[in-house]
């Protein structure tokens, strides 16, 4: 059975394309309103600075928490309450938060390319429960 960290780090792999998939499809909408976003420059500032794309701010910042935990240079290794709280904090958002759900179901009923990430944050998300049991 693979470690806590390996564990976590599988959920952070899934999490970047499930990310990129929502990125996408909010530039899409993004683009139908406003014209063509002119490279990944200007992306980034759309993430960072535009109210269309505050919506994937919370699954930004949980990713970065996850990235966090799992540096290298971290002292001490990951405690399984950690993990736990990163597990819940992701299940929480994709499932149940007023802001962040309704938009991702929505995702979700658009893109093949954001279920087949779907499917493997919760399978990662599953592995990621197994471990802290």
């Amino acid at each position: 059975m693979a470690g806590l960290s390996e564990r976590l780090k599988k959920l952070t792999e899934a999490l970047r394309p499930l990310h990129l998939a929502l990125t996408k499809e909010t530039q899409v909408a993004y683009e139908r309103q406003h014209g063509p976003v002119q490279g990944p420059g200007e992306l980034l500032q759309l993430l960072i600075r535009h109210p269309d794309f505050a919506w994937l701010h919370p699954l930004s910042e949980l990713m970065a928490v996850a990235d966090e935990l799992l540096d290298p240079r971290r002292e001490v290794p990951v405690a399984p309450e950690e993990a736990a709280v990163v597990r819940n904090q992701v299940e929480r958002l994709l499932l149940q938060d007023e802001t962040f759900s309704p938009r991702y179901r929505d995702v979700l009923q658009q893109s093949p390319t954001a279920v087949m990430a779907h499917s493997a944050v919760r399978d990662a998300l599953k592995g990621l429960a197994e471990a802290v049991r």
